[in-house]
């Protein structure tokens, strides 16, 4: 069995082309189901998947009392699937349907893990290509190894790793990251990321910001240890100074009398070092802090042809 899970916020224009779609694109040799996961829409998206679900016991249906982000839906959805293999995409048509059978080729060819990885993006601003171009980098370093650039949330994986996704109990459930850590063969499939069909995108600077974040500070203590290295480089630096002080006065017979700029400069500078690496604690802190609460993922108000209990 193939499932493939479907994360939903107002998508209404989209669900039922894209669930045609890819009811087209799966081998006629698997059989199938689709979850679709409701992340509190505010539009007309509930009413369509309990339209699916009455015309096709396939189509799985999952609803969210209000909105728990895009993780979360994943995760719902997950927990839910039975296939032997799970396939997540986004349903705004940008991750392409096109792919699912080269996707379910390479794991037939014993991959583990599929990616999906943009190569081109035809709907991105120049300033978030730029952004992504830096980001995209220090996001694999300061990831832990576990980011790659291009990949999102659209890939396929095999069972062992599904239920390894299943069983971690994070709060901050970042999936591009977990899904790296027990593959033992990982594909990449470039493609190129389609315009949006319908509505509109419910992803902000500020949620891909968030993301970003979340991601470092789950998967590596990248940023405490450079906030380290750098104080150990100031006080280095100061030491070296120091040296050059005692050298000039004792030596040369000299005293060196520091202006108020080079003064004002190492203050602010110092000052500006402390506060950033007390916002960089205080991101560590906050996801400890998440963390220890250990409140649910989600709450579910609904659920249609669903077996699995959740």
């Amino acid at each position: 069995m193939i499932s493939v899970v479907l994360p939903l916020l107002n998508e209404e224009e989209n669900l039922v082309p894209l669930v045609e779609e890819i009811e087209k694109r799966i081998p006629t040799k698997y059989t199938y189901e689709i979850v679709l996961v409701d992340d509190g829409s505010t539009d007309s998206t509930l009413e369509k998947i309990r339209h699916l679900t009455q015309k096709d016991h396939r189509v799985k249906g999952i609803s969210f009392y209000t909105n728990f982000g895009h993780q979360a839906a994943l995760f719902a959805g997950i927990n839910q699937s039975r296939g032997e293999v799970v396939i997540t995409m986004d349903a705004d048509f940008q991750h392409p349907p096109e792919i699912i059978p080269q996707m379910i080729a390479r794991w037939e060819d014993g991959h583990d893990l599929v990616v999906a990885q943009k190569k081109k993006d035809v709907t991105s601003s120049l300033l978030l290509k730029l952004l992504r171009s830096v980001g995209y980098p220090l996001y694999r370093i300061l990831g832990g190894g576990k980011f790659f650039p291009g990949v999102s949330d659209f890939r396929l994986m095999s069972r062992p790793i599904v239920n390894y996704v299943k069983t971690c109990g994070e709060s901050r459930y970042i999936l591009r990251g977990l899904v790296m850590i027990p593959a033992k063969s990982i594909s990449f499939i470039p493609y190129t990321v389609q315009k949006r069909r319908g509505g509109k995108s419910n992803y902000s600077l500020g949620k891909l910001f968030s993301l970003y974040l979340y991601s470092t500070t789950s998967f590596s203590v990248a940023l405490l240890r450079m906030a380290s290295i750098s104080g150990l480089l100031l006080i280095f630096l100061s030491l070296l100074y120091l040296i050059y002080v005692l050298y000039v006065k004792l030596v040369l017979g000299k005293v060196l009398i520091s202006g108020w700029t080079a003064l004002v400069f190492l203050i602010v500078f110092l000052f500006g070092f402390l506060l950033c690496y007390l916002g960089i604690l205080s991101e560590y802190i906050g996801a400890i802090f998440d963390e220890v609460k250990k409140r649910p993922r989600y709450l579910i108000r609904e659920t249609i042809n669903c077996e699995n209990g959740l």
